[in-house]
């Protein structure tokens, strides 16, 4: 099982980016949100490739950052652990549905529950 807010899933491990099919994710964590989100719960959410969204990071700079998932109710970020820039981004786009891991393990036990075998459907990408 996953193990939420574990070394081996975000707390000083390696997230490894992977593929389902033709979709990509940076996570396990953000390919059980979009199966809770899309087969669980019924609200459509897509992965988002195209919407920046424009922040200032702790030291003064001006970046952008791609939000995780599209969907009708916003937008949507995934996130293991939570570094100083993901509070810049989290603080200046409240309107960002944010879901850290305490947010996620609820949802990760119920994707569990419902369709036991998808990590198995996560490819890691080299």
């Amino acid at each position: 099982m996953l193990e939420i807010g574990s070394t081996k899933a975000g707390q000083g491990g390696k997230v490894k980016k992977g593929r389902v099919g033709s979709e990509t994710f940076d996570s396990k964590a953000e390919y059980a949100f979009w199966l809770y989100m899309n087969k669980i719960v019924g609200t459509p959410v897509r992965r988002n490739h195209e919407i920046k969204l424009t922040y200032i990071d702790e030291n003064g700079k001006k970046r952008k950052w791609i939000v995780d998932f599209e969907g009708p109710q916003g937008l949507y970020e995934v996130k293991g652990r939570e570094s100083a820039t993901d509070r810049c981004k989290r603080d200046q786009h409240p309107s960002v549905h944010w879901y850290d891991w305490e947010k996620m393990r609820p949802i990760i036990k119920e994707v569990y529950k419902r369709f036991p075998n998808w990590v198995s459907d996560y490819l890691e990408i080299p």
